[in-house]
């Protein structure tokens, strides 16, 4: 996790130029930039994302795949094996929870389990209050692993009709199941 956490540091650290070398094509979900921009007049989130298809291999657009830092691609190879494995032991655990064998949930999700890993970096903004950092989402997937920067309270909550920051707890993951 330290080390995830420390590539995507120098990936985001990067100048723009070395970034750009790997743009998400309009429309696109893949490579550095902005996901789902429809129009010149829309309202950007204040932040920077890397996002990158795991699994399977035959949606990976490798030449989206950052050179710099060297360690990014091992890195987050090794990093991704080790999510999609505790997904699949908490799948077997829900089923269990819930009567079922273990391996219940197993191919559930369409032909092969897609897995993808989305990094994001937002720099001081000047003027915070007139921004969002990201749109509120919803996780259609069916496990979501978020792993937070231990020294930022990046992510919220909506709860009672207020955006509650979630406190990040140094190596500890955030897990929603949808």
């Amino acid at each position: 996790m330290e080390e995830m956490q420390k590539v995507a540091r120098e990936f985001f650290m990067l100048p723009l130029e070395e970034k750009e070398k790997y743009p998400m094509a309009p429309g696109g979900i893949q490579g550095y930039g902005h996901a789902f921009v429809f129009s010149e007049e829309q309202k950007l989130d204040w932040c920077n994302m890397l996002a990158l298809a795991i699994e399977p291999a035959t949606i990976r657009r490798p030449w989206l795949w950052p050179k710099t830092p060297a360690s990014l691609s091992e890195t987050l190879e090794k990093y991704s094996g080790k999510i999609r494995a505790l997904c699949l032991r908490l799948l077997d655990h829900i089923a269990e929870t819930l009567g079922l064998a273990p391996g219940r949930f197993n191919g559930m999700f369409g032909g092969e389990t897609v897995q993808a890993v989305r990094m994001n970096f937002s720099p001081p903004c000047p003027r915070p209050e007139l921004v969002l950092g990201l749109s509120p989402q919803s996780d259609g997937s069916a496990v979501t692993v978020l792993q937070q920067d231990a020294a930022f309270a990046g992510l919220q909550v909506l709860r009672g009709g207020a955006w509650v920051p979630v406190q990040p707890v140094p190596g500890a993951l955030v897990v929603t199941i949808g």
